[in-house]
């Protein structure tokens, strides 16, 4: 068995999860699972999801009491999927559906590893003792707030105006979450996730730098 395959599958997963509960918290319901919307909104950075993968992963969400739908359209597509109670539990702990000893959620696709720049990986270990530190809520809020102000920064330089736009919410999203960062560690993994997807974009300004280097410092400070 492939191993990398077997992560790929759970990622995916832990992703559509993440989304949908990003879509609970902001009181949307969307018509079905499209990859383009999950990947954006949790900062895929792996190889892009397929609509295969999305109709098998949807299906095992749902069969897990995770997630639900209205119906099945006759491709199999889920529609109007939603997060359960069950599937909330786990997107706010920011733990993985995967079964056996429990661990962390991998949203982006990428185990560990978040690229800041087009050519500079950056390597962020969960769980590690030389990376991996517990900040007051004060400190944690502090580093949030920055990338929310660096990704308005980013916005206002952005000649892209569809992702200038996704900058500006993204670092309202990141304020609302901040205000109660222990009840939101699910959403602001997320959240950050998605900034470090967008600094990737921007890596040739010196903004969009800054938002993937705040962003992983603020990922770190976060609880486990």
């Amino acid at each position: 068995m492939n191993a990398a395959r077997v992560d790929r599958m759970w990622n995916i997963r832990d992703a559509i999860l993440a989304w949908l509960y990003q879509e609970k918290v902001a009181l949307r319901t969307p018509n079905s699972i499209q990859p383009a919307a999950v990947s954006q909104a949790v900062g895929w950075a792996a190889d892009p999801i397929t609509p295969d993968e999305i109709l098998r992963d949807g299906a095992y969400l749902v069969e897990g009491g995770l997630i639900r739908s209205m119906a099945a359209a006759a491709d199999g597509s889920l529609l109007f999927p939603e997060i359960t109670a069950a599937g909330e539990q786990h997107a706010e702990r920011a733990v993985s559906v995967r079964p056996g000893p429990e661990r962390e959620a991998v949203t982006t696709g990428i185990n560990n590893t978040y690229n800041i720049t087009n050519n500079a990986p950056s390597q962020l270990a969960f769980n590690s003792s030389d990376v991996t530190q517990t900040l007051t809520v004060e400190s944690q809020v502090k580093r949030i707030n920055a990338v929310a102000d660096a990704l308005s920064e980013l916005a206002e330089v952005e000649e892209d105006g569809a992702r200038a736009e996704q900058a500006r919410t993204l670092a309202s999203d990141l304020r609302e979450a901040a205000a109660e960062p222990e009840r939101n560690v699910g959403p602001l993994r997320a959240f950050l996730g998605t900034a470090v997807s967008i600094a990737a974009t921007a890596a040739g300004s010196q903004v969009g730098q800054a938002v993937g280097q705040l962003s992983i410092e603020a990922l770190q400070g976060l609880p486990i």
